[in-house]
């Protein structure tokens, strides 16, 4: 492991229009045609996420240790989450999130070290990028209405009634460290 992750940094320093901030592609204009892939949704119970293309979803209910985090960290956490179970190798990715924060640090790749959870909004930010590298990936992270998160918040809530006809993918292990 330690050997691919040194030579994926060899290649990122390599390339001339790394900033040293993100590893994403610049984002590209989002208009209101485009259609995410997927969308992820976080609430105080638990993380969601819905693929209507392969009719997927995914639900996890909070573990204690992770209760105190903030919403907009669970928002990051849904969208790593949804990065792992909906995308596939060498994608490029147009995810949904109605979590205003969340998708500003991510689409900036972190936030200023002065707002709370600082620390813990960029080491996500971080992995969330790391993941993409990774893959070959990249992502460009949309706001979407509640109101058309309706799935992925149902999957949040564990409100399964809204989510009959699809197929529940597991999660990560890791899904709540960073």
């Amino acid at each position: 492991h330690a050997r691919t992750a040194l030579d994926s940094w060899a290649d990122l320093l390599r390339n001339p229009q790394w900033t040293g901030i993100v590893t994403l592609d610049p984002p590209r204009r989002v208009t209101s045609q485009d259609e995410p892939l997927w969308c992820t949704d976080a609430s105080s119970t638990g993380i969601g996420g819905f693929c209507p293309s392969q009719k997927l979803y995914f639900t996890a209910h909070v573990p204690e240790h992770a209760q105190v985090l903030h919403i907009n960290l669970l928002e990051l956490l849904a969208v790593r989450v949804g990065l792992a179970v909906f995308s596939s190798p060498g994608s490029s990715i147009l995810a949904g999130c109605d979590n205003q924060s969340a998708i500003s640090w991510f689409n900036r790749g972190g936030c200023s070290t002065n707002i709370a959870n600082a620390t813990s909004v960029n080491a996500i930010c971080r992995d969330i990028n790391r993941r993409l590298m990774d893959s070959h990936c990249s992502m460009y992270l949309a706001y979407i209405t509640t109101s058309a998160n309706v799935k992925a918040d149902a999957a949040s809530r564990h409100d399964l009634s809204h989510l009959e006809g699809l197929t529940r993918v597991p999660i990560p292990s890791d899904a709540w460290t960073f």
